[in-house]
């Protein structure tokens, strides 16, 4: 079945094509309202920037890209958490330079990601600060790469009159890659252009019903795909506020995001799951005194897929201080799209469903959470990956995009952008951009069941990732709120399901240890059919992650085969354990 909404309005009135021009007409526009504040680690105001000085500050960094030979190149953006990054941003969205964020992390992380990126981008340039750039780990993330680099430190570039590069770039000019997370393979840069930025803000702000009053505020990490285009571009593109912090101090004190949308009044912001899942583990009520979340009107939730359980905790627990659960906004998207792709009606909550019980060999043991319709002038199939049939209103497959805000495949992977981005159907239609999430449509919205690559097939009866992982979560308080990876492994002759499950360090030493993964066990054969072949627990922190925070699976299945993971409980008595300490199937299931 076919998902596709019609909608009225497609954003603000005379908005230009690329986020250059929008920049420019913001700052001649309105050039002394605040744009962007950056918030310390006590909830100060650290660093402000208006219109008029985001302008400004971007024009110099334009001018020294240009005079370094950079338009059309791809130049590097690794900072710190702050506004220097969106002041680079739009240096090189005024020069024609190809922006490549980079993450900002520490240690092995950090190098390896680097350079994946570096092989595959070949920059001709990087933007950082001069700290950053003697920085021993960042020296060691170069070593092997090109000495023809030219290095800019946008903090040391002394002002100059105003400057502004002529022509601008094109919107069907290259205008950023955007790396993915690699949850489930290496990193591959998302090309998109200016066109496909200005389509897909348009798209949030009438999904979102943002205006000029927007107030975000955000603490996800500005080179992923949330973080940037949710809140860097889209305050620019209606006029807004964005108000940031480090995702350091989000982690660090959960209480700060929900103190800074009280402070702030703020009228959006959001996260993944896993964020909202943090606030109700780690907030204690004497840190939620005088907190006002009434401004609160669009709390969205994407990234990955959505736990409706997670939300409607959250609901309760914060309900008494003025949050109102109808702001809940769960909605789906991906880098391939730019960001989004399908979100819910502003204030319609939480809506839950399951597929058709008589198209499916196995239905999943838990309801998925609506993520919406499709806006603007995008549109979403349901298809077999295999045959490439259409599927009918109700029945699990791929999710298939078209529309505007796609990218225009993965930088120098030929073959990888044609299996993903130019996918038709059967019949001929298309091309699509085949997601690689299972999902299905029901009353025209969409539902996100998982991953195909986390999909584990046993007996012939598939097996969601996720729901094994939440039926063990909900097991036992041991396991509640902590991140967890199932995955099938082979184990003799056929597939078998193995969850590896972070704990608290002082649960792997208490006495209800057995009773919980007894209690794992049972949950799982009697609500999905079959029996684990191990369950491992690791202290928190263990499970491998995507740069924006998300469990990789096929990492950790590796991990576990090659006995890398330092388990904290005994095997299971059902299974032997290799050289490795991996388990291996031992006798035959019942």
């Amino acid at each position: 079945m076919k998902l596709h909404a019609t909608s009225a309005k497609a954003g603000p009135d005379n908005v230009a094509d690329t986020f250059g021009r929008i920049l420019q007409a913001r700052a001649a526009e309105r050039p002394h309202r605040k744009a962007f504040v950056f918030l310390d680690s006590q909830g100060g105001v650290a660093d402000e920037l208006t219109f008029a000085e985001l302008d400004r500050r971007a024009r110099r960094i334009a001018e020294e890209l240009l005079v370094s030979g950079l338009r059309d190149q791809r130049v590097l953006l690794m900072y710190p958490p702050g506004l220097d990054f969106i002041t680079a941003l739009f240096g090189c969205f005024y020069s024609g330079a190809v922006a490549v964020p980079l993450p900002y992390l520490t240690g092995k992380r950090a190098v390896e990601r680097i350079n994946a990126i570096c092989r595959n981008a070949d920059p001709a340039g990087v933007l950082t600060l001069d700290r950053i750039r003697k920085d021993p780990e960042v020296q060691t993330a170069f070593l092997g790469q090109s000495d023809e680099i030219v290095w800019i430190h946008s903090d040391a570039l002394v002002a100059k009159p105003q400057f502004l590069p002529a022509p601008m770039p094109d919107a069907g000019d290259l205008a950023m890659l955007q790396y993915t997370s690699g949850s489930t393979s290496a990193p591959k840069g998302v090309m998109l252009s200016h066109a496909n930025l200005v389509a897909n803000s348009a798209m949030i702000s009438e999904a979102f019903e943002h205006d000029e009053t927007l107030r975000g505020v955000g603490w996800l990490p500005l080179f992923h795909d949330m973080g940037l285009v949710g809140h860097v571009l889209q305050p620019v593109y209606v006029g807004g506020l964005s108000v940031l912090m480090s995702p350091l101090s989000f982690l660090q004190r959960p209480a700060r995001w929900l103190q800074a949308i009280s402070k702030w009044k703020a009228t959006t912001s959001g996260a993944p799951t896993h964020g909202f899942q943090v606030c109700l583990k780690a907030i204690r009520d004497e840190q939620l005194q005088d907190l006002d979340l009434s401004s609160w009107k669009l709390a969205y939730c994407g990234s990955e897929k959505i736990h409706g359980d997670v939300l409607e905790q959250f609901s309760n627990r914060f309900e008494p201080y003025g949050f109102d659960r109808r702001s809940l906004y769960p909605c789906y998207g991906l880098a391939e799209a730019t960001l989004l792709v399908t979100g819910n009606r502003r204030g319609s909550g939480i809506r839950r469903a399951v597929p058709d019980p008589a198209t499916e060999a196995s239905t999943p043991q838990h309801p998925a959470v609506s993520c919406g319709s499709t806006w603007g002038n995008a549109s979403v199939v349901i298809a077999d990956p295999h045959s490439r049939i259409r599927h009918a209103d109700g029945r699990i497959g791929e999710i298939w995009i078209q529309g505007r805000q796609v990218g225009n495949g993965y930088w120098r992977q030929a073959a990888a952008s044609g299996e993903t981005f130019q996918i038709r159907l059967a019949d001929g239609s298309g091309p699509y951009l085949r997601t690689g999430d299972l999902g299905f449509i029901r009353n025209g919205e969409l539902f996100i069941v998982g991953r195909i690559k986390d999909t584990i097939v046993i007996r012939g009866l598939k097996h969601a990732a996720e729901d094994i992982e939440i039926t063990v979560a909900r097991s036992h308080h041991s396991f509640a709120g902590l991140a967890s990876a199932a995955f099938g492994i082979e184990a003799g002759d056929q597939e078998h399901a193995v969850v590896v499950q972070e704990v608290d360090r002082k649960v792997a030493q208490c006495d209800d240890q057995d009773e919980a993964i007894a209690s794992a066990f049972e949950c799982i054969t009697r609500q999905h059919g079959l029996r684990l072949l191990d369950l491992v627990l690791v202290r928190v922190g263990a499970l491998p992650r995507t740069s924006s925070g998300k469990v990789q699976r096929a990492r950790a299945r590796a991990i576990y085969s090659e006995g890398g993971f330092k388990r904290l409980n005994q095997p299971s008595p059902s299974c032997s354990i290799n050289s490795q300490g991996s388990a291996i199937r031992s006798g035959t299931w019942s």
